[in-house]
């Protein structure tokens, strides 16, 4: 027996091994973040190494969240025309979906993240999806308590 976790333990070292480099791919700073009923402004950093990061899109979170369900797809990503994306004059991006609006810093290194009051008394969140080259290091989440 012991024969067989030693076989099973240097195996599974090895597929560790064998895996894809991820060390330069983007990486945020603060994965969750936390709103009270009141909304406001915080901020994420991205620590970019060699690879740029993709807005690929929201996700509603918690998944049991009922409200606009016409504007949630089957896997809870919320549809492409729900979301408003526009570039400002500085180069920085808007994105825009319902209750919360992210600004995208030129060189991708910054994001403020607005959330207006919360009006619906019910908890509220949002992933914001966003993939380097082979995984979602930039990725975050939005929480809003009801009250």
């Amino acid at each position: 027996m012991k024969h067989i976790l030693t076989l099973i333990l240097l195996f599974s070292l090895s597929m560790l091994s064998s895996c894809d480099d991820i060390s330069g791919e983007p990486q945020v700073n603060t994965p969750k973040l936390f709103f009270d009923a009141k909304g406001g402004e915080q901020s994420v950093q991205i620590k970019i190494k060699k690879i740029l990061w993709t807005f690929k899109g929201l996700e509603k979170y918690p998944f049991t969240h009922t409200k606009h369900t016409e504007d949630y797809n089957e896997d809870g990503t919320i549809k492409k025309e729900k979301i408003q994306i526009s570039t400002l004059s500085d180069g920085t991006q808007k994105i825009h979906y319902d209750w919360i609006t992210f600004i995208v810093s030129k060189d991708k290194r910054h994001i403020r993240v607005l959330v207006e009051k919360n009006d619906i008394k019910e908890e509220r969140g949002i992933c914001f999806e966003a993939w380097g080259q082979k995984i979602p290091g930039a990725s975050f989440t939005v929480f809003q308590s009801a009250e």
